[in-house]
């Protein structure tokens, strides 16, 4: 089975916004290796489609698509990533805007891809 750029069972804000990171990161020479979509895992935050994980092959190009996402999450309406053992989320939690990057405690630290939830 070939690897693909684009994700499956995603929304359509949620494709096109994928495209663009691929195309963008690609063009910056931090090129992403392949791109996953939906999941049907009952314990996958990828059941909502909404969520891709962008698969890379280094720590530099994904701290190059890292800062990449950052500084485009209002045009690109990110509502959270995951990378490297840490999070940045786009909305409150407990009265408190998450503007930042905290530790992520989940089990699967994201040493490998980066995972992004959009907001539509």
């Amino acid at each position: 089975m070939a690897l693909s750029l684009i994700p499956y069972g995603v929304t359509v804000w949620t494709k096109e916004a994928a495209r663009r990171i691929v195309r963008d990161c690609k063009a910056e020479g931090h090129p992403v290796d392949h791109v996953w979509g939906y999941s049907s895992s009952p314990r996958s935050d990828h059941r909502n489609h909404r969520c891709v994980d962008f698969m890379i092959t280094s720590k530099e190009d994904g701290d190059w698509i890292r800062d990449y996402l950052t500084r485009h999450y209002i045009e690109l309406q990110i509502r959270y990533i995951i990378w490297w053992g840490h999070q940045w989320r786009d909305y409150w939690h407990s009265g408190v805007p998450w503007h930042a990057w905290m530790r992520y405690y989940g089990t699967n630290q994201h040493h490998d891809h980066l995972h992004v939830e959009f907001d539509r």
